[in-house]
This record gives C-alpha cells, sequence and structure tokens, in this order.
C-alpha cells in the first residue's frame, strides 16, 4: 500500500473498534507489510486486529497479514490476562490497608470500554492514590508484596529518590514482571489538572474475568486520556492513534467531551481531541502520524529537557558511574571489562537516537 492508503486503512480500523465502518472492507485485500509497520509503529496493532477479525472482513484479509495481526492478538491477550490479574491483586492489597486506588488509562480502558482483552496495547500499569497514601502505599508494595525496581541507582551512583519529578514514582516491577507506575497526581499538573482526590471519589467499580477493579468514571477517563497525550506527550505522535482508537471506545461506552470539560480548566486538550476524533472520522489525518525525524527529535528533547538535566548531565547519562553500569549489566562493581561499557554506551546511543533502536 502506498503510504496514505495505509493510514487511511489503519485509521478505519481504530475507529471500527467502536464503531461500524463501511468503508474498511474496500481497503481490507489490500493491506500489506506498510500497514502492519505502521500499526507497530504507533502500538495499534492489536486494535487493527481485533477490527479486522469481523466475520465480513476476516476472509478478504491476505494470508501474511492476517497471520501477523493474529499473533499481535495472541501476545496482546496473555500480556493484558496478566496485567490485570496484578491490578485486582496489587488493587485488593491496597484496599486491604485501607488505601483507595484506581486502575489509569489502558488497565481500565480494557476493564471496561475495550470490547476485547486483546483489543489494545497496554505497556504498564498505572495506579492511582491520594498524595497522602503515597507514601504508605509504596512501603506497602516495596516491602509486603515483593515490587522492586529493574534499575535502583542513578547515573550518579547515587540511589533513586522516591520522590522524583512528575506525578507518578519511579517505575516498579512486580514479581511476575509487569511494570507498575503508582501516580499521585495526574497529566497537567500545574497547568489545570483533573484533581487526583476527585477522580478517587467518582471511582467505580468494573467486574472482568471474575475480578473487581476500581477505574475513574469514563468522563475521567476521557480528560485524562486527553491530557496525557496531548500535554503530557504533545510532541510525540506515536501516541496519536492510540489516542484515536481510546477516543472512539469512551464516547461509544457513554464519555462525553462535555463532560471531561467540567473536570479542568484547562480544556485545550479536550477540545483537541474532540478536533482530532471528529477529523478522523470524515477522512482527514493531518497531524496523527509520526513524521519523518520525529524520533530523532524526540530523543533528542529528551536527553535536554529539564528533567532529564535535574537527573543528571548529559555526559553523565553516557559515561555513568561504575557502580550504576554494574547494576544496570549485572555485573561486579570491580569487573575488569566493565570500562569497555563507556565506549559502548555512546555508540549504542547514537544509534538509538539514528535509528530508533
Amino acid at each position: 500500500m502506498r503510504p496514505a492508503a495505509a493510514r487511511d486503512a489503519l485509521v478505519e480500523c481504530l475507529l471500527a473498534v467502536a464503531e461500524e465502518r463501511p468503508r474498511l472492507a474496500a481497503l481490507v485485500p489490500r493491506i500489506d507489510r506498510s500497514f502492519l509497520a505502521l500499526a507497530r509503529a504507533h502500538g495499534v496493532a492489536e486494535a487493527a486486529a481485533h477490527a479486522l477479525s469481523a466475520p465480513e472482513l476476516a476472509p478478504t484479509l491476505p494470508a501474511a497479514a492476517s497471520a501477523a495481526l493474529r499473533r499481535a492478538a495472541e501476545d496482546a491477550a496473555a500480556r493484558n490476562a496478566l496485567l490485570l490479574r496484578d491490578a485486582a491483586w496489587l488493587q485488593g492489597a491496597l484496599a486491604a490497608e485501607g488505601i483507595p486506588s484506581v486502575a489509569l488509562k489502558g488497565t481500565a480502558l480494557l476493564a471496561a470500554h475495550y470490547p476485547g482483552l486483546a483489543a489494545r496495547h497496554v505497556a504498564d500499569l498505572d495506579l492511582l492514590v491520594a498524595p497522602a497514601d503515597l507514601t504508605r502505599a509504596s512501603s506497602l508494595l516495596r516491602e509486603r508484596l515483593g515490587l522492586f525496581r529493574p534499575r535502583d541507582l542513578g547515573y550518579r551512583g547515587a540511589p533513586v529518590p522516591d520522590r522524583a519529578p512528575g506525578h507518578h514514582l519511579p517505575a516498579l516491577l512486580t514479581p511476575v514482571g509487569t511494570v507498575l507506575e503508582l501516580h499521585h497526581a495526574l497529566p497537567g499538573h500545574g497547568r489545570g489538572a483533573i484533581d487526583a482526590e476527585g477522580v478517587l471519589a467518582r471511582s467505580r467499580d468494573a467486574a472482568h474475568g471474575g475480578r473487581t477493579l476500581r477505574i475513574p468514571s469514563p468522563d475521567d477517563l476521557l480528560a485524562i486520556a486527553c491530557q496525557h497525550v496531548l500535554a503530557a506527550h504533545g510532541a510525540d505522535r506515536r501516541f496519536r492513534p492510540r489516542h484515536l482508537c481510546d477516543l472512539a471506545v469512551l464516547t461509544a461506552t457513554g464519555a462525553t467531551f462535555d463532560g471531561a470539560r467540567t473536570l479542568t480548566p484547562d480544556t485545550g486538550e479536550i477540545d483537541a481531541s474532540e478536533a482530532l476524533l471528529a477529523s478522523a472520522r470524515t477522512g482527514v489525518t493531518e497531524g496523527l502520524f509520526s513524521r519523518p525525524g520525529d524520533g530523532v527529535r524526540r530523543r533528542l528533547a529528551a536527553l535536554t529537557a529539564p528533567h532529564a538535566r535535574e537527573a543528571g548531565s548529559l555526559w553523565r547519562k553516557v559515561f555513568p558511574a561504575r557502580a550504576f553500569l554494574a547494576a544496570r549489566y549485572g555485573a561486579r562493581a570491580d569487573a575488569a571489562w566493565l570500562p569497555a561499557l563507556w565506549l559502548w554506551r555512546p555508540i549504542r546511543a547514537a544509534v538509538h537516537v539514528v535509528l530508533g533502536r
């Protein structure tokens, strides 16, 4: 497929997760590797697989694309089932200690809004607790439930502080490998963010797979999604196609843009998201997909952002302390070969900036 055709087909798939898209049928027989690469690059292969599994579409999907999308769906089903299990376990443990929590973003969307367990890519588990409960919740997760940081040292070789800049603590891993981000605030704080206490107060139960999760109200989920993608990650277009699918799913299952606007004084991202969904429905995809060079610009911006400078200079990121190297690569701090990594890391960083891998 030509790039424009691949984008059109992918947008139709994303909307078809939540609504009827008759135009999609004519595009399905042309789906090829360029479509699959675009879907993978933007984290929506799972949503495309769900849309294209419809009985009236699946028989016309080329065999190679069908096999690739089936693998994506199978992998997502396994990952997401494990993630939802961990979410219920952690929320139950927090609740037993009198700590209310809600599951945010992809976890909540899967539990109550998406039409299938494998229909959305979810990279990690986000839980929100009240700011006053953060220290107690963190201690419970680490000291009693066995969660741990994949790397406990910063580039300078000193322990990473619990209160890192941002709206969540440094990531933790559950014993089975689920990545958890424990939030005490929401994206956009300082510029009209949704109040965390309000999200907790308006939350509701969602039953999924025999378990119960506590999740935000539909309008809270919609407002959080808009601020997360267009405020916290506004310069990174990789998230926008998945955001489009989330918007379609949420508005099809009860959320409203007007309701979301009542939750924050800063409605710019909500307005932009509503316009994005309306444009996509009419076939206009401008500003939705990544552009050539976006990866390079994104990585250079990440290296020079204020929060990155607070965490350590660019020099220290490329040439970190021996203690960090030992923790990062599982070696002894006095290993004779460890300094060779100071030669390797600049090469690896340059490849990552240019190629994105």
